[in-house]
């Protein structure tokens, strides 16, 4: 009765669309009587949502829960966006008025402590370090640092972001540890990463130590933004460090653990974490993050496992990220039938009509299974083509021996400004320059002059590729 109740008055709130669809899925399994049909099913859903989904959602004319829900998560997508641009929008309404204040009235009583975080951040986001400095010494001034915790969060943080980490940390080093927020910590080990992304981040693992010495507690978002940017070396002991802290049963501690094991190559480990979830906290991320470790070790078999896995899971359903990761599997596998069977259910979602990661990776799998002549459809059908379009569908044609439509779409692409990659140059050259003797003075006269000297460096690939 009480799993009833619960059901019946599940309402979204402050979850995403994708945790209370789980949520949802998880206690229709108790009263299946419920949302016997499809209509049942999509009107309870629907009737709970958020209220500026709703709102969106009315007079829309939907025929299937599938629908309702790919819909709704578009609705979701595009109102995140505005609200990011609606909050940068007032940290620079903020700025401005703080600024104009300051210069003009002066002797007016204005409320800094709440207008100061909002235009400090403003001003990172807007690249102002002059704006930046300006506004650290008016909370000098004012007597907010060192004593309100918040706002020098928000100066570590904008400092941080305009990469100055210099700064950041000479902050951190003229206070006293007991007056160090867990954020201004978070902030700094984030800049960190940020600025030394994509390599690792020896910054990041050292004011993480510096952040234990000084007993500082530290949480969730420390380890999310610690572990992408730490060494190889350091993602198992950090691992005990959250597992000791019980913060590794936290999904997105769990889910970034995933990420960091599969980009060591340690699968195993990666497996071994993800069947150790309980059923009920692997989310979409977690099974994602476990289909693409797999994918980018390439372990196709272990893909298509998981995914039919995935599938028979009541809580969660495959979403671009997942089809991109079992497409490409099905492409290095030669599962053509497989890869068809996806793309036929891809085909009948709106919502993956331009999605050109989607598209590519349709490419990829026409071309290497020899279907020269789909591979071409999907590309011609794009509306917006990237540099992996072009360089799949030239590497199909080079591969299977078509010269002249890898040198017509060659051509093309160089007409339409897009810098060829070390990919398409190997695929292409084999047709288009005589022999080896002539390849330096091939490659200077088919590349810009800004990208010869990386075209230049990959010479020895290419005359492999000639001999």
């Amino acid at each position: 009765m009480a799993h009833r109740q619960e059901f019946l008055s599940l309402k979204q709130g402050e979850r995403s669309v994708m945790e209370y669809n789980s949520e949802f899925k998880k206690l229709s399994e108790f009263y299946p009587q419920l949302v016997a049909q499809d209509e049942d099913w999509m009107c309870q859903f629907m009737q709970n949502l958020a209220a500026y989904i709703r709102d969106r959602m009315s007079g829309s004319s939907i025929s299937s829960y599938r629908e309702a829900l790919d819909r709704v998560l578009t609705i979701e997508l595009t109102w995140q966006q505005i609200s990011r641009e609606k909050e940068k929008e007032v940290g620079k309404q903020n700025l401005a008025l703080l600024r104009h204040t300051l210069l003009w009235y002066p002797q007016l009583p204005i409320p800094i402590a709440s207008l100061l975080p909002s235009a400090l951040l403003a001003a990172a986001a807007l690249s102002l370090p002059a704006a930046a400095f300006h506004l650290h010494a008016i909370s000098l001034k004012s007597g907010l640092l060192p004593a309100d915790a918040y706002v020098l969060t928000t100066v570590v943080t904008a400092y941080s972001r305009l990469r100055l980490l210099p700064l950041a940390c000479r902050l951190l080093d003229e206070l006293p540890a007991a007056e160090v927020a867990t954020s201004a910590f978070n902030a700094l080990i984030s800049g960190h990463a940020l600025a030394s992304s994509p390599s690792p981040s020896p910054a990041a693992l050292a004011t993480f130590r510096r952040m234990r010495l000084a007993d500082v507690p530290f949480d969730d978002v420390t380890f999310l933004a610690l572990l992408p940017a730490a060494p190889p070396a350091s993602i198992p002991p950090l691992h005990g460090v959250a597992f000791r802290s019980s913060l590794a049963s936290a999904p997105s501690v769990s889910n970034c653990l995933l990420s960091c094991f599969s980009r060591i190559g340690a699968v195993d480990v990666a497996r071994q974490l993800f069947d150790e979830m309980p059923d009920q906290r692997k989310d979409l991320v977690s099974w994602n993050a476990m289909i693409s470790c797999y994918a980018q070790n390439g372990l196709a078999h272990q893909v298509l496992a998981l995914y039919d896995k995935m599938k028979e899971s009541p809580s969660v359903e495959p979403d671009a990220i997942t089809l991109i990761g079992v497409l490409s599997s099905c492409a290095n596998l030669g599962a053509y039938s497989i890869g068809r069977r996806i793309e036929n259910s891809i085909n009948q979602k709106d919502s993956y009509a331009s999605n050109t990661h989607i598209k590519n990776a349709l490419i990829n799998l026409h071309a290497k299974c020899g279907d020269l002549a789909q591979a071409r459809k999907v590309f011609d059908e794009m509306h917006q083509r990237t540099i992996v379009s072009w360089t799949a569908m030239i590497a199909g044609y080079g591969t299977h021996g078509h010269g002249d439509e890898a040198l017509f779409l060659f051509d093309k692409m160089l007409e339409e400004g897009i810098k060829p990659d070390e990919v398409v140059m190997v695929s292409v050259l084999p047709f288009k320059i005589p022999g080896e003797c002539a390849v330096k003075e091939s490659l200077e006269s088919l590349f810009p002059d800004e990208v010869q000297p990386i075209v230049l460096a990959k010479e020895s690939s290419v005359i492999s590729a000639l001999s």
